[in-house]
């Protein structure tokens, strides 16, 4: 398994910026068009969020705890 590390968008909340290290062909099926839930269905959804957005999992948490 090949992996890659992405640096996601900065938190609009925070700002924090945060690396992900996802599966490589996962990630290219992402930015190839296919759904961030579709591509990383064993990643939880806050995480999935900080690729999209970059809202971070405690900022995700603030907003819908």
């Amino acid at each position: 398994m090949t992996t890659k590390s992405v640096l996601c968008p900065p938190c609009l909340l925070c700002g924090d910026r945060n690396v992900i290290t996802v599966e490589a062909d996962a990630y290219d099926k992402w930015v190839n068009g296919t759904l961030v839930q579709d591509a990383f269905p064993e990643m939880d959804t806050p995480h999935r969020e900080m690729l999209v957005s970059g809202t971070c999992p405690d900022c995700w948490d603030t907003i819908f705890d």
